[in-house]
């Protein structure tokens, strides 16, 4: 008798125990996806430039031709991005430029900065029709 009820406190404790266990596997949050755009990336642009801006935590440039990879821990991307304005992060590691042009707003080279690129990935000057009013 002694026994049974030792093993019948063994399974409630084991029970009990297993369903603490599940709430707490069901109060955390859903693993991360393979795709999740808060993953660190870096992004390395190459080609030529027109009036690229930098600050301290982002880079704006109008993209007349260039090639993009990015690279991070679970996706690479790589693409080419014609006649679009753009955005990055930070700009990490070294710049190499050639400055174009009477006033110098035209750049050919290459550099990195972290987090994606963001372009508009409609046609041509498709911002500015966006932006009129209907009727």
């Amino acid at each position: 008798m002694k026994k049974i009820a030792i093993f019948v406190v063994y399974i409630m404790l084991a029970t009990s125990f297993m369903g603490i266990f599940s709430i707490e596997c069901i109060a955390q949050s859903p693993p991360q996806a393979q795709n999740d755009i808060t993953a660190p990336v870096i992004t390395t642009v190459t080609g030529l430039f027109y009036n690229v801006q930098q600050s301290t935590f982002t880079v704006s440039f109008y993209a007349i031709r260039i090639r993009y990879w990015t690279t991070g821990p679970f996706r690479h991307e790589n693409g080419i991005i014609n006649l679009k304005s753009c955005t990055g992060g930070m700009i990490i590691g070294p710049i190499k430029m050639t400055w174009i042009g009477p006033l110098h707003n035209f750049a050919y080279g290459t550099f990195t900065f972290l987090g994606d690129i963001y372009y508009n990935r409609n046609g041509f000057r498709q911002g500015f029709t966006n932006t009129s009013p209907t009727m």
